[in-house]
């Protein structure tokens, strides 16, 4: 998710205004009225979740769900076509940043039901940081790497968006598998041995 953060900010409105050759004030505009909607759709969502009690937990279900649509979110942000609209990039950024919310809020919800200790949580959210810090390393050395190389500007937001599609569902899949739902725990042995098992 933080290999998809970064480009989001700081590759694709060029790139929609080099490539499909859009406005950069329209762009800002999108930007900003996606946001303000993501803001409010954020409530919602930790509200259902809250809500949430199936046989695989919470959380799962939501990160399962969040998977596919970041993958089409990621798909038609970073590869559009010349003379595409701004109603197009809107609809985009909505399903990406709708799919970013559940993936991102399940992740918290699981990390947070893995321990009732303070050093345990500390522990796991250290681990949950170093992904984050290596998923934005990965996305600037995608960049560096295609500029160094003298490659058009647009190879390397494709390959953001490929790293994207490609690692979404990898890493959601180790997660449905390896990491427990701690809302379906009933004690806190059960938590600090999967806290052990995990990390």
């Amino acid at each position: 998710m933080a290999t998809l953060t970064l480009p989001i900010t700081t590759f694709i409105p060029e790139h929609y205004a080099r490539v499909v050759g859009l406005d950069l004030a329209v762009i800002g505009a999108t930007f900003m009225f996606v946001r303000l909607f993501d803001i409010a759709i954020d409530q919602v969502l930790g509200l259902m979740m809250d809500r949430t009690a199936t046989r695989w937990g919470r959380f799962k279900p939501w990160l399962a769900g969040g998977t596919p649509l970041v993958m089409i979110g990621a798909g038609m942000l970073f590869f559009p076509k010349p003379g595409y609209s701004a109603t197009y990039l809107a609809v985009a950024l909505i399903i990406t940043y709708i799919g970013y919310s559940l993936v991102i809020l399940s992740q918290l919800g699981l990390a947070a039901g893995l321990s009732n200790e303070y050093e345990g949580r500390s522990r796991v959210f250290s681990w949950w940081q170093a992904g984050t810090t290596a998923g934005l390393v990965l996305a600037m050395t995608t960049a560096s790497f295609a500029g160094g190389k003298g490659i058009d500007a647009s190879f390397a937001v494709h390959s953001m968006g490929i790293i994207v599609i490609v690692l979404t569902p990898i890493g959601t899949a180790l997660a449905l598998r390896f990491i427990p739902d701690g809302t379906t725990r009933s004690t806190n042995q059960k938590m600090g041995t999967s806290i052990n098992t995990v990390i």
